[in-house]
């Protein structure tokens, strides 16, 4: 049984997300856990009411449309700020993937410019996140991109959610290196071996990409070159490529008008 977070502040971009979560595992038993941070201090009892009913509105909608019926539904309400309540959620029912609605049509635009989602991925503990854009046009992903520069090394528990994701959907997955230098040095060779090897049960192709004006760029021009990639993933941590991603984007204003969802996966600890 599948653990699957959904935070909702009852918009149609939370529940975009929802949809496309149930979407997406709909050949899977999930208990799908709906939840919604209020804040009692400023709205009284008014707003633990609010908080009830409309998960039990959403539920009472999912439950009517459900076409497994191993699909179960519940109502997480917490007095707190939305990342405290997805992390408290994370840890105390042992959640597998968080899906986060972001605004506009831009997954990676919305993390890279400052969001909830944004201070999810880098507070949340232990546990994968997939911003989905509110206009994404969604479908099973027949390709998962995973972009870094072979710089750092990961550990196996890092990327067994990109594995196992793959694994749900029979995605393929291919590893991009953005070039920034003519050759690889000796460790980002150990590093690029080190990865065919934890990826193995999954097929990966390995993909060398010049580097345009941007890190960002280059992979909005790879996106719309191939349009059977259907998500981009990478590794979060404060010294990684991702982070070089969001010191990109603000230093040079870029605006990233990728359409997929972004899956961030955490660094071990």
């Amino acid at each position: 049984m599948k653990k699957i977070l959904l935070p909702t502040d009852f918009s149609n971009r939370a529940q975009k997300a929802i949809d496309y979560a149930v979407y997406l595992l709909e050949k899977h038993d999930c208990t799908f856990y709906i939840l919604h941070a209020y804040y009692r201090n400023i709205g009284g009892e008014d707003a633990v009411k609010a908080s009830k009913e409309g998960l039990a509105a959403i539920i009472k909608k999912m439950e009517a449309k459900k076409e497994n019926k191993h699909h179960r539904f519940m109502p997480v309400s917490i007095n707190d700020s939305p990342v405290n309540a997805i992390n408290c959620t994370v840890m105390d029912w042992n959640i597998e993937c968080v899906f986060m609605g972001t605004k506009g049509a831009s997954a990676i635009e919305n993390v890279l410019f400052g969001s909830t989602t944004m201070k999810a991925i880098q507070l949340v503990q232990n546990c994968p996140i997939i911003a989905v854009p509110e206009n994404y046009d969604y479908d099973i992903p027949d390709e998962v991109v995973f972009a870094n520069d072979y710089k750092s090394e990961f550990q196996k528990s890092e990327l067994n959610p990109l594995i196992q994701i793959c694994q749900w959907w029979n995605s393929a997955l291919t590893v991009v290196h953005i070039a920034s230098e003519k050759q690889l040095t000796e460790s980002q060779e150990a590093n690029r071996e080190s990865l065919r090897e934890m990826f193995k049960t999954v097929k990966p192709r390995f993909l060398e990409v010049p580097r345009s004006t941007s890190i960002a760029a280059t992979l909005l021009l790879l996106e719309k070159e191939n349009q059977h990639i259907g998500m981009v993933a990478m590794v979060y941590n404060k010294r990684s490529f991702f982070e070089k991603l969001l010191r990109e984007a603000v230093v040079h204003h870029l605006v990233f008008v990728s359409k997929v969802p972004f899956l961030a996966l955490p660094k071990a600890k």
